[in-house]
């Protein structure tokens, strides 16, 4: 759906100018003829023609863009990860291209349906000429999507993309101002218990409107508890979410808590931050492969990653507790600091054992990182990190040269991590 719709709405668009341009020709051709015979002076056979002539060009390119593309994703699947397919199938270029050029099929094909000769012959002069501008037009994109397509399969550009989308997840699950003070969650009143919401559909949870969650809550005067978060996988059957209550929820509130939660056979990094740590780490994971052997794209991650971290680290976590007026009405379950970190180079750390430079990199990011650090409770997941790296180094033989550097480092990291100074 993503896919098509763009294109859709571009085709859709061309069929309106298409009829639109056909109908002014019906009312003004002869006005326009007189006023310019040598733009609008046409026969019905050289205006088929010009037509047919367009309209196949525009179809085999149609057709060159969408292999293209396909080339382009299976490239992206096996040199990247299966999970930044998304990422082109959603570029609204590659979507833009495909539209424009099939809508310059259907342009010329309605057009050259309205010309007629004999008698009552009827050529429409204004439209053809659109038809040659836009012929003249989508060629003109056609090269500039080559370029589009060549840049964005490049591991830097990449990158990039998914970085700066996933730091717009990040400003709403660590908001720039601190979190307002929220009750800490308390025991439940009595013959109160925790009653399952079940999930109806198979997938990954895409999206939650928190405040329809909140509500929901105020209208079933309750407490909804989030069992699971953006991101979690759930099937028919498994709790979603919870609600205080004595009885087991009803149908109708079954079905309302399906509706605030998104589910779909895929993560999207709308919401969550994670997956595009996730997508950063896959890409790093295959780089460091043995049949891909990249290091090159596996420090770009890396560093892509550092931003993302630096980025959060000065901020606090998103208050998992929602109130209205007083009560307590939403219990979130929000990715921590600390789970990030983890996501970020535990995975890279393991599969980097002989690869002297990601190590450095490593502790390059967690040096950086910590400078951006304001709780000292934080420091502690980054010390963990530092200390299996640590593990990594002297479970490893090397030379004298690498072990000199990698322990030079790792001395300059833990200074920092013990008494690193706030940016």
């Amino acid at each position: 759906m993503d896919f098509w719709f763009l294109p859709a709405l571009i085709v859709i668009a061309t069929i309106g100018l298409a009829l639109g341009v056909i109908e002014l020709d019906r009312r003004f051709g002869e006005e326009l003829m007189q006023w310019s015979p040598r733009w609008f002076d046409n026969d019905p056979e050289g205006a088929r023609s010009i037509l047919q002539a367009i309209a196949g060009s525009m179809a085999t390119v149609a057709g060159v863009v969408f292999s293209i593309t396909i080339v382009a994703l299976a490239l992206a699947s096996t040199q990247y990860s299966p999970r930044v397919l998304r990422n082109f199938m959603r570029d609204r270029l590659n979507q833009a291209m495909l539209g424009i050029f099939i809508g310059v099929f259907i342009y010329c094909l309605l057009v050259m349906r309205s010309i007629s000769g004999g008698n009552g012959a009827f050529v429409p002069s204004s439209a053809l000429l659109v038809a040659v501008l836009l012929a003249i037009v989508a060629s003109g994109t056609f090269i500039f999507f080559i370029h589009h397509i060549a840049a964005s399969i490049q591991a830097s550009e990449l990158t990039k993309a998914i970085a700066k989308e996933t730091i717009v997840a990040l400003e709403e699950a660590f908001p720039l101002r601190g979190p307002a003070r929220q009750e800490r969650e308390k025991g439940l009143e009595p013959g109160l218990t925790w009653q399952s919401l079940p999930a109806q559909d198979l997938g990954y949870i895409q999206t939650v409107d928190l405040q329809a969650l909140v509500d929901f809550a105020c209208a079933y005067d309750t407490i909804v508890r989030m069992d699971c978060g953006v991101g979690d996988f759930v099937a028919p059957g498994w709790a979603m979410a919870s609600v205080a209550s004595v009885e087991p929820p009803s149908t109708e509130m079954v079905e309302e808590i399906n509706r605030i939660y998104a589910v779909d056979g895929y993560r999207t990094i709308e919401q969550d931050a994670a997956f595009g740590f996730r997508q950063l780490v896959d890409i790093a994971l295959k780089a460091l492969s043995p049949g891909i052997n990249d290091t090159t794209t596996a420090v770009t991650c890396i560093e892509h990653l550092t931003a993302l971290l630096s980025h959060c680290a000065p901020h606090s976590e998103r208050a998992p507790n929602q109130l209205r007026d007083g009560a307590m009405r939403l219990i979130e379950k929000p990715h921590s600091f600390a789970y990030l970190v983890a996501l970020a180079f535990e995975q890279i750390r393991e599969n980097a054992k002989g690869n002297t430079e990601i190590l450095l990199r490593l502790m390059a990011a967690i040096e950086r990182v910590s400078g951006w650090l304001r709780d000292p409770e934080r420091r502690l997941s980054l010390q963990a990190q530092l200390q299996a790296i640590a593990e990594t180094i002297e479970s490893e033989s090397r030379t004298a040269h690498e072990l000199r550097r990698l322990q030079e480092k790792l001395a300059a990291v833990r200074a920092e991590l013990n008494g690193g100074e706030v940016h």
